[in-house]
């Protein structure tokens, strides 16, 4: 994993939140997505946490899947769900 440091105006933004957030340019791009640490700030995570841990999805097909953009629907995953469950 890469690491950038980040200004102190940067830091006041991010550290409040609990939930994920998309990085975008001044254009509205999708730069990244940032998921903030639910520990006390600030901790550095902890590499070893994901020691051994791969995606199933290569990083060819990922980035695809990002080029292709679309998805499904929430109704369409819902009804997968329900079909699971019963």
């Amino acid at each position: 994993m890469q690491r950038i440091s980040v200004d102190i105006e940067t830091i006041r933004k991010l550290q409040d939140l609990s939930d994920s957030l998309e990085l975008c340019d001044e254009s509205g791009r999708v730069l990244g997505h940032f998921l903030p640490l639910l520990e006390p700030w600030p901790q550095p995570a902890d590499p070893s946490e994901y020691v051994g841990v791969d995606s199933p999805t290569s990083r060819e097909e990922l980035l695809e899947r990002v080029r292709r953009g679309g998805g499904r629907t929430w109704p369409e995953i819902r009804a997968d769900w329900e079909r699971l469950a019963n």
